[in-house]
């Protein structure tokens, strides 16, 4: 009787390594516009959650916080005293429409639009006048 050793000769492990590398090769550039993608939309949410934050002061501390974008940096201020300076991520752009957006201690804001935007991607925020809650459009 002859016994048979157990485990893939040399020609399987290489078919095998060649489908996985064929499967990579497919599925890469799917992979990295997906990671693209969440990076953006973090950066989105991470703008919205920072213009949330400027409400909650303004009403926390009972004066007006007014946010201004000087050279892709948002520049915020809290009763006309400059409090601080955000930079976005390298490639990523912002602009505002207005110039400048307020946040009022009882709550409301100014009308504003921001918009976010990389080089292939865009997203659209408005700050909602009554509420001045960030909506995304």
């Amino acid at each position: 009787m002859k016994i048979r050793s157990q485990g893939f000769s040399l020609l399987e492990l290489m078919a095998a390594m060649a489908i996985v590398a064929l499967a990579l090769v497919i599925t890469a550039p799917p992979l990295a516009n997906m990671l693209d993608k969440i990076a953006f939309r973090k950066e989105v949410n991470g703008v919205m959650a920072q213009v949330r934050g400027w409400k909650l002061l303004a009403v926390s501390k009972g004066k007006p916080v007014t946010i201004t974008l000087e050279e892709d940096m948002l520049v915020v201020q809290l009763a006309g005293e400059e409090m601080n300076r955000t930079n976005l991520k390298d490639g990523v752009t912002l602009s505002m429409e207005p110039g400048y957006f307020l946040f009022s201690p009882e709550g409301w804001a100014t009308p504003a639009t921001l918009e976010i935007s990389t080089e292939e991607r865009r997203q659209r925020v408005r700050i909602d006048p009554l509420t001045g809650q960030p909506r995304k459009l």
